[in-house]
């Protein structure tokens, strides 16, 4: 069998494995990487958003279908995470996913770094995106649904989502941040080997130490080893602790204290009363008369290429959840072509999950997935706590919705299934304790020297927000202490 050498093996190509190796390639001189991913490359840039697509950008019901498309359901029919999923393309999860990025509340910060270096680690990350609250501050629309909130809500903030976005006047009209933009030129060192369509089945190991990934092509069934000084799982919530548990590696910890959002939805039309304020914002005159004239039948006060609206009202000790007041494509609430896109809003209350060690995913080694892995079955209940703090999240949804608009049929106020956010965290969390936790605050593997784990899993805590910043935080941290631990050269040239 082929054996690969290299100092760094990466597992996966997310958002997470591409902070590794930026931080990797940047930070030292000399160190290869090879970055193992099961998945294909879906777009001519490596690793971009596919929703940077224009066709995408003018058909969001194809982009909907396109997201269901790159998920797999990871076990069909569980009734504890019937939305547990994943993706298999070079970019991970960022190929598709929704760019927002809020830091959370320090109620949810977890307590692996003081707040001085989770807000150095954030600035970084948010750097690298281009995380912005005011990308969509000229939308008509967000301007008269903010409008509307503030009538409705004196007193409560409402503002711009933070997004990893920029709007261009050329197509793509919006571009959206993916791993392209994580990695920047770095995706084409000639020190990063990419292996996509490869799968990783087992790590093998001794005495604590991991020496080789057993790999396979996925299109030429060439099987291969990569021999690496130091290894990284960056392959989900899911198959992370799937990779730990197949090759005998972690603590009992492993696949427990799994959590996700909670999350309610619905969809209204505006009321028209709130279009009125447009009709008579002077604000809105030069725009609107270029609209009418080029559409005198269209009575809607918004142009046909207005960005959609993208607003949060940030999580508050009064309200402790995230929310989001949009109009956004998700792999669910798709609409009916009949019905005016301009009009309708979505609002996604997303709650939290206190952890649990007995809520988690587990592995049946008498059954495979379809790489031939160690199936998973997931096992989640909510606390007292948990189900009252999201019945308030509800009625706070319910509350917003009714101001704005009218429900559309079949769209009223309802739970999504669990797991349907896609944002499963806890799997491989982070702790001061191995007892409590797989790995160490540098997201090293308890009673390991070189392998580390990426990804949503490692987050410890409860949170209600989207949680790609703060697991691109860790990885970042967690390749700043593998760079010290391994006493590897600094680059000298100035970074990419």
């Amino acid at each position: 069998m082929k054996t690969i050498q290299t100092d760094i093996c990466l597992i996966g190509s997310g958002p997470a494995s591409c902070t590794y190796a930026r931080t990797l390639l940047d930070e030292t001189a000399g160190t290869k990487i090879v970055m193992v991913e099961m998945g294909s490359q879906h777009t001519t840039v490596r690793g971009a958003n596919i929703k940077n697509n224009p066709y995408y950008q003018k058909r969001v019901h194809a982009f909907q279908n396109a997201i269901v498309g790159h998920l797999e359901e990871l076990e069909p029919g569980n009734k504890y995470l019937p939305g547990a999923s994943a993706t298999f393309a070079v970019g991970g999860m960022g190929s598709h996913w929704t760019c927002t990025t809020p830091r959370p509340h320090e109620d949810e910060l977890p307590d692996s770094y003081p707040v001085s270096e989770w807000n150095r680690l954030y600035s970084i990350a948010e750097g690298w995106l281009g995380t912005t609250e005011h990308a969509f501050d000229d939308s008509m629309s967000q301007r008269i649904i903010k409008n509307a909130f503030e009538e409705s809500f004196p007193g409560r903030e409402i503002k711009g989502l933070p997004m990893a976005v920029k709007i261009s006047k050329t197509m793509p009209y919006l571009r959206w941040a993916g791993c392209d933009t994580i990695m920047g030129k770095q995706f084409y060192n000639e020190r990063l080997a990419l292996k996509a369509d490869t799968h990783c089945s087992k790590l093998i190991h001794s005495n604590g130490t991991v020496t080789q990934a057993v790999c396979t092509n996925q299109v030429t069934g060439e099987e291969f080893l990569v021999e690496a000084k130091t290894f990284v799982i960056g392959a989900g919530a899911i198959l992370s602790p799937q990779l730990l548990f197949s090759s005998g590696l972690g603590n009992d910890n492993v696949g427990r204290y799994l959590s996700d959002h909670p999350t309610a939805f619905c969809q209204v039309i505006l009321h028209d009363k709130h279009l009125d304020w447009a009709r008579k914002n002077p604000d809105f005159n030069e725009a609107l008369a270029k609209h009418r004239q080029e559409n005198p039948q269209d009575k809607v006060p918004i142009p046909f290429n207005d960005p959609d609206p993208q607003l949060y009202t940030p999580y508050s000790r009064e309200n402790p959840w995230h929310t989001q007041i949009h109009r956004e494509a998700f792999h669910y609430g798709q609409l009916e072509h009949s019905i005016d896109n301009r009009l309708v809003v979505h609002f996604r209350w997303f709650g939290k999950h206190d952890p649990a060690p007995e809520n988690r995913v587990t592995f049946n080694e008498d059954k495979k997935d379809i790489w031939g892995m160690p199936s998973p079955s997931f096992y989640c209940k909510f606390s007292d706590h948990d189900n009252e703090r999201m019945e308030k999240a509800m009625i706070d949804m319910t509350k917003v919705s009714q101001a704005l608009g009218t429900y559309i049929p079949g769209v009223e106020p309802h739970m999504r299934p669990y797991g349907q956010s896609l944002h499963a965290c806890g799997t491989t969390r982070v702790g001061h304790d191995p007892v409590t936790s797989v790995l160490d605050p540098s997201c090293k593997v308890w009673g390991t020297s070189n392998l580390w784990v990426a990804g949503n899993n490692v987050i410890p805590t409860a949170n209600s927000v989207n949680p790609t910043l703060t697991t691109m935080a860790y990885a970042r941290r967690g390749a700043e202490d593998m760079i010290r631990l391994n006493g590897w050269e600094k680059a000298q040239l100035a970074h990419l």
